[in-house]
């Protein structure tokens, strides 16, 4: 299994092109997910999403990678890491990274949180 640092290294080589879908907007962002990255085990998946500003936001950057992990039987999901770029769609110079999971957020209906959980799961 890869760790998420290296998941999130991945980010930086993926740009917009190569299968990342747009979610929806998150406050001055636009989040993108991309199905290629998923990888489901049981009940349970991870995958990977950018959260992509158009201007650096302070001195996290104009982006942010972060891989997902996706609980299907209970309809929730949580932030494992993030990584911040320095350019948009996860290019430029990785800025810092932060590897600890969050706490588990449900994927409530009409919300950005159920079209990422639906990628993996496949349901809502």
């Amino acid at each position: 299994m890869r760790t998420p640092t290296l998941m999130l290294l991945a980010v930086a080589s993926c740009g917009k092109t190569d299968g990342w879908f747009e979610v929806g907007r998150v406050g001055a962002g636009v989040l993108y997910t991309d199905s290629a990255t998923i990888v489901r085990t049981g009940t349970s998946a991870t995958g990977l999403a950018l959260l992509d500003f158009r201007s650096p936001q302070s001195t996290k950057g104009a982006v942010d990678g972060r891989q997902h992990e996706y609980d299907c039987s209970n309809q929730q999901w949580r932030i494992l890491s993030i990584a911040y770029y320095s350019g948009n769609m996860g290019g430029g110079d990785m800025i810092s990274t932060t590897v600890e999971p969050g706490g588990w957020m449900p994927a409530a209906p009409s919300s950005t949180g159920i079209t990422l959980w639906d990628a993996p799961c496949g349901k809502s």
